[in-house]
């Protein structure tokens, strides 16, 4: 009975272990990176790389323009090297930059990491000699190199102190990670890793004399101001930001691209960073299923408006310098911003492609959920007006007199119209009252905006969420506020939307979503509606979007961006029609582009 439970155990190890090694092949990988190193450049495993790579090549129908060896990773490299043909295909590849204190140290502080199961086969390939001191000088693509022997790996770099250092470090960098930093290096075939600090301390070095050139480009107090508050904000993201990852992965899904911060606790970016609240529920809950072009949604916490109010106070602060500005308005307006933006707790919204008609060719529609929406849209009115007759009332020598006739003709209507029930204020602007366009131009222009011209509609729907609309008609804006009313989460159930929303983290707090092929089709609506020349390109309905989603903690924030291998493909295939075909037939997995 135990013979069976110890065989029946090593074969449940063996069931799992490719599941395992998948999660955890970035773990292992800088398992085998000393601990104290700066930079990481790191290949988890160069025969997965070459797999995602061959994939990506057929997927994009480009077997014709990349014949053997360049067909793969593996055969191009033994081929241009033939020191390296016996690199271990499944072993971590590697460059590493050890610590350094000035960027002319670089060079020396470098090491390559080569698996191999034969460190000195490869050491002779490379025309290895043995020095006095126990170093190996080797030759690598023609550089003089030193290398040393580690357990299943060569380290190769232009200082024997340094191939020693990585050879003998007793500590790996995995060691140091926290679970974020590991699960955000998951799943990438490519990763670049940075131990921010050190590089701060050289950049805080070179500060002044970057400070000098902002002060010496200084005109102005407001752009003296300016270039101070820029100085800040540079410092707080050199005092805050403890490691950076960025990462690439490619696959039959698409290209994927992720960027990491780690983020010092107690730091001021911990503060931005923190006040993020990861959900996963929907974020795009009660937008229209609209032909979307651009679609986008965000969770708002108290603290989060908190927050954003700390990073524009020094902007008040800016204002209150300016000569001429009206002190009694600016302070009333900070009331009131600080009043209005704690009310939001979500913000999502979406750019739309319209059938072509007396609303125009493009919509926008947004939904603001709130704590009430009444209250919402009557302190969005005050602020409105506080702001316009800031800028009115100021004499602000600085930004010249030419922005109050502007300003005039920017209009509020408060409750101007009724929609599916629903007084709904009005936000204008006559840019042909304010001389900027004339009345033959401007009608050709509210062909794609619509008959309306720049009019803003802003209304509460329920209790707590507020519905902004632009171009459309009232009509655009009574089916915004239809699907408010319905809570429906339309768009999360669009197919492409669904797709790419799939591959990306579940928990976030902000998502966004860009429709390439609506988007140059609509630009091509907007231009036959002015009866102009049409780009010169335009793709098929692929209703696969770039996704974008971001995500953070209170030491870390992150971000994942995926192009879809659909649009990948006919990206290309639009790229082959446009060279007139060059370098083979179109790809067969994607309608021809146009």
């Amino acid at each position: 009975m135990t013979n069976r439970m110890i065989v029946a155990a090593i074969s449940m190890c063996f069931a799992i272990l490719p599941q395992a090694r998948a999660g955890d092949a970035m773990k292992e990988a800088f398992s085998t990176i000393p601990g104290d190193a700066t930079i990481v450049l790191c290949v988890p495993s160069l025969k997965q790389l070459d797999a995602d790579y061959q994939d990506a090549v057929k997927a994009l129908g480009l077997q014709a323009m990349v014949p053997p060896p360049m067909n793969s990773l593996i055969g191009a490299l033994k081929q241009s090297a033939p020191m390296l043909a016996g690199i271990d295909e499944e072993g971590v590849v590697a460059v590493v930059v050890m610590p350094f204190t000035n960027m002319f140290e670089l060079q020396q502080k470098q090491a390559l990491i080569i698996p191999t199961k034969d460190p000195k086969a490869m050491i002779e390939a490379m025309g290895g000699e043995q020095g006095d001191d126990g170093s190996w000088k080797v030759t690598l693509f023609g550089t003089p190199s030193f290398a040393a022997v580690a357990k299943n790996r060569l380290i190769v770099t232009q200082s024997p102190g340094t191939a020693k250092a990585v050879a003998e470090s007793k500590v790996n960098l995995a060691s140091k990670f926290k679970a974020h930093d590991l699960d955000a290096l998951t799943g990438l075939d490519v990763a670049l890793w940075i131990n921010f600090e050190p590089i701060a301390q050289i950049g805080k070095q070179m500060m002044p004399m970057f400070t000098q050139m902002m002060a010496a480009g200084a005109t102005t107090g407001f752009e003296a101001t300016q270039a101070e508050l820029t100085k800040k904000q540079i410092e707080m993201f050199m005092d805050g930001v403890s490691s950076v990852a960025i990462g690439v992965s490619l696959d039959k899904v698409g290209l994927g691209l992720r960027g990491v911060l780690g983020v010092k606790p107690g730091s001021e970016l911990a503060k931005q960073t923190g006040s993020v609240t990861n959900v996963s529920e929907s974020l795009l809950r009660g937008l229209p299923a609209d032909r979307y072009m651009v679609a986008f949604g965000q969770h708002l916490s108290p603290e989060q408006a908190k927050v954003g109010m700390e990073s524009i106070e020094p902007y008040f602060e800016m204002a209150e310098k300016m000569t001429g500005m009206d002190e009694s308005g600016l302070k009333s307006l900070r009331v009131l911003l600080n009043e209005w933006a704690p009310m939001a707790r979500s913000f999502k919204g979406s750019v739309n492609s319209l059938a072509p008609g007396p609303g125009g060719v493009v919509g926008m529609a947004f939904v603001i959920e709130t704590t009430d929406g009444v209250k919402w849209v009557e302190t969005a009115a005050k602020v409105f007006d506080e702001a316009k007759g800031l800028l009115t009332k100021s004499d602000l020598k600085e930004m010249g007199d030419e922005i109050k006739p502007y300003i005039e003709h920017l209009v509020r209507s408060g409750q101007a119209e009724t929609v599916a029930g629903i007084k709904v204020d009005q936000y204008s602007y006559d840019p042909v009252k304010a001389d900027l366009v004339d009345e033959e131009d401007w009608d050709d222009v509210k062909k794609v905006i619509g008959q309306d011209g720049l009019v803003l509609r802003v209304a509460s729907a329920s209790k707590t969420a507020v519905v902004v609309a632009f171009g459309g008609g009232k009509d655009y804006l009574a089916k915004l506020i239809d699907s408010v009313k319905k809570n429906e989460t339309l768009l999360d159930e669009d197919a492409g939307i669904k797709k790419v929303a799939a591959h990306q983290p579940k928990d976030r707090g902000q998502v966004m979503y860009f429709a390439v092929d609506r988007i140059l089709a609509t630009i091509n609506n907007a231009m036959k509606a002015l009866d102009e020349e049409q780009l010169p390109v335009s793709l098929p309905e692929l209703n696969a979007p770039i996704a974008i989603t971001v995500s953070g903690g209170k030491d870390w924030s992150r971000g994942d961006v995926l192009l879809p291998m659909e649009l990948l493909v006919a990206g290309k295939d639009a790229a082959m029609v446009m060279m007139g075909g060059a370098g083979g037939a179109q790809s067969a997995s994607a309608t021809p582009a146009k």
